[in-house]
């Protein structure tokens, strides 16, 4: 059976619904039973993050799965109305694409956030035509833009600059 999932859990969900939609009880709870199983040796692990924004403090969560981090954001769409929930998955390729750039780049000193975004884009093989020029340019692609200063704000990211503390970054000591 072909599948999309990305991870094992994604892959039990599937095969859960995909019994249920064919009426086959008896395989839809075994699988259920594997997921109440994976979920107990597999289980996620929640981090509370508080960090410093422009306009105040902003409120973050980072959930750290097997095989990714989901990030959630609570921000205000304007002064005065109430925070909105926002979630950002970073996989685990992702965040092997950033460190992978970030190591390359590193010389000791901050590394312009362009540079990163652009080494970053091509790990990934997104085919961005540089930071702000070309006929897709990775700032103006919001969502990998968002994403990417999301994951830069768990390291060091000032102004438009990234600084490695710590020269043995690595996903596991991301996802640990």
């Amino acid at each position: 059976m072909k599948t999309k999932a990305k991870t094992m859990r994604g892959w039990i969900n599937g095969m859960i619904s995909s019994f249920s939609k064919k009426k086959s009880k008896e395989y839809e709870l075994v699988f259920k039973e594997v997921l109440k199983k994976y979920n107990e040796f597999h289980d996620k692990k929640i981090v509370p993050v508080e960090i410093e924004g422009w306009h105040g403090k902003s409120s973050f969560e980072i959930i750290k799965e097997i095989d990714k981090l989901r990030i959630i954001k609570y921000q205000k769409q304007n002064r005065g109305s109430k925070p909105l929930k926002i979630v950002t998955e970073a996989s685990r390729e992702e965040i092997r694409a950033l460190i992978h750039s970030i190591k390359s780049l590193w010389k000791g000193e901050p590394i312009k956030t362009s540079h990163i975004s652009i080494l970053y884009s091509s790990n990934l093989g997104l085919g961005h035509s540089g930071w702000k020029t070309g006929d897709k340019p990775f700032f103006s692609d919001r969502k990998m833009h968002n994403k990417l200063t999301l994951m830069l704000g768990l390291i060091t990211y000032e102004g438009g600059y990234t600084t490695l503390l710590n020269n043995r970054i690595s996903v596991q000591m991301v996802l640990k």
